[in-house]
């Protein structure tokens, strides 16, 4: 086995393709952490790095859970942790409390994490190399990656001290839409204790504006984080903008499924032009087009990724 790669062979080069999708599926995995595989690999780790295997697994169901416990833990004795169930919760009083008194060391000490399977770009190298290409590193150095590959394959965030491990659930939901997190109703992931983040095209927003309360036009405009006011646009519709704030329109069709050219300037943003068309269903809709063009045939054009403007690009129904 070669101990030192200066380039990948034409079949190596072929396989990172397969390699990579198998782990992108590790990565988005929505099926249930198992906990109890992952123990003896936890194990081996500890004995790695010459640190006494931890006396207690705790188990939570988020990663918000598993940073907060795990660090509020590391203020109770061996004794109060024999005496802690092995799944833990924020809505346990003993822990609610806990956590509670523990602020100040949560704010410290939360950030001392792995990412398990979420954190899956290290693991799918290490073992592309390992596994494809038998690359076999000196000393120990393989099997330390094999046995953390191996981990990452098993559940989610971890959170190691010298007496304990706190382990996280996979997510029971991942919602992606064109490589980036994003989801219209409600999170984007979300966990089993119902905790998760909600994203609109790979930003995080505010869960309420996709869960039945979006924001208006007057509270985005003065809404500090710009990304975040480009998604609520978004959200409620780039008409409704341009309604509110009184777009130019600066071309017009007669094809009302083509439709009228607007420039709108946004605050904090600039000019920005759209495009409010007739789409399929009788209804009034409105896209944010490039900048560059000057026609609203051309902003339709490039609505469906066509460069040349021309009649042949006027759709029969717009969708």
């Amino acid at each position: 086995m070669p101990t030192k790669l200066i380039e990948l062979t034409e079949e190596q080069k072929a396989k990172m393709e397969t390699h990579a999708e198998a782990w992108v599926k590790i990565g988005l995995s929505t099926e249930p952490a198992d906990f109890e595989a992952a123990k003896p690999l936890l194990d081996k780790i500890y004995e790695f790095t010459d640190v006494p295997h931890p006396d207690f697994f705790f188990t939570t169901s988020s990663p918000f859970e598993t940073v907060m416990i795990g660090a509020a833990m590391l203020n109770l004795s061996k004794g109060e942790l024999a005496k802690l169930p092995q799944h833990l919760s924020s809505d346990m009083p003993f822990i609610a409390e806990l956590i509670e008194k523990s602020r100040e060391l949560i704010r410290e000490k939360w950030s001392s994490y792995l990412g398990g399977n979420l954190w899956c770009w290290w693991p799918a190298m290490e073992s592309f190399y390992r596994e494809v290409c038998d690359l076999e590193l000196p000393d120990d150095l393989s099997d330390r990656g094999r046995v953390h590959t191996e981990l990452s394959k098993l559940i989610g965030w971890w959170y190691p001290t010298n007496w304990y491990v706190v382990m996280t659930d996979r997510p029971e939901k991942i919602s992606i839409e064109e490589g980036r997190l994003h989801s219209p109703e409600g999170y984007a992931i979300r966990w089993r204790d119902g905790k998760g983040i909600a994203a609109w095209k790979g930003t995080v927003i505010p869960v309420e504006w996709v869960t039945g309360n979006p924001p208006d036009v007057v509270s985005l405009l003065h809404w500090e984080d710009i990304e975040q006011r480009r998604c609520g646009f978004e959200i409620i519709g780039w008409a409704k903008v341009i309604d509110t704030l009184g777009g130019v329109m600066i071309d017009s069709h007669p094809n009302p499924e083509i439709g009228d050219l607007y420039e709108v300037n946004i605050p904090g943003v600039g000019k920005e032009k759209f495009l409010r068309a007739r789409c399929g269903t009788g209804r009034d809709v409105a896209v944010c087009v490039d900048p560059s063009v000057t026609t609203a045939l051309e902003a339709s054009a490039r609505s469906y990724e066509f460069y040349e403007v021309g009649d042949e690009y006027i759709p029969e129904v717009r969708t």
